[in-house]
């Protein structure tokens, strides 16, 4: 006979099961702890809005991929336009072992820079890498060799070719070094 154990019974059993599965302390009551209950979605939303904001704060010019009615083009190839050079934002949180993942990056895209914003429970650090030689590392199975502390994995190939980046926290500079890093790409204030 087939019996239901009841609405309860089943809050009570994913209750117990989230227990076990709560995020690793060091998120426990840190600064940054509201990102890890975002989506994807909204956790790059934050990413791209503080680097226009801080960007524009350090003097570049700044500028956000539009629609012809003058909305943001979420779809564009690029993400930011900083001096001129047009970037692809990941931004993740930092897990359990101290590394980022940075999810759905398109090698292939025309865009110059790759930006990766990393979140730790209470600090941030970032990276500013050039597409480019990215490309070329990963295509010669040597990203480890030539930028220390990444790996790079293919995730999806149609109909674009998508790869996820795992980064060390020692791959990532702290944030009071990203202005500095868009300069030592070319961008100019």
């Amino acid at each position: 006979m087939i019996r239901d154990p009841g609405r309860a019974f089943c809050l009570k059993t994913v209750d117990d099961l989230l227990a076990g599965t709560a995020g690793h302390p060091k998120w426990a009551n840190a600064r940054f702890a509201p990102l890890k209950f975002l989506s994807p979605t909204d956790t790059g939303g934050v990413g791209l809005n503080f680097l226009y904001i801080y960007l524009r704060a350090a003097g570049f010019a700044v500028d956000l991929p539009s629609t012809a009615s003058g909305r943001y083009a979420a779809q564009a190839r690029y993400d930011i336009s900083v001096a001129g050079l047009d970037a692809q934002l990941k931004t993740a949180t930092e897990d359990s072992r101290t590394r980022f993942q940075f999810n759905h990056v398109d090698l292939e895209a025309g865009y110059r820079l790759l930006v990766c914003i990393g979140v730790s429970p209470n600090d941030l650090k970032a990276a500013v890498w050039p597409r480019g030689p990215l490309a070329s590392a990963w295509a010669a199975s040597a990203v480890g060799r030539e930028f220390p502390g990444l790996t790079v994995t293919e995730t999806a190939q149609a109909p674009r070719r998508l790869v996820k980046i795992v980064a060390t926290a020692a791959a990532l500079a702290p944030i009071s070094a990203l202005a500095k890093a868009f300069a030592a790409q070319g961008c100019t204030r």
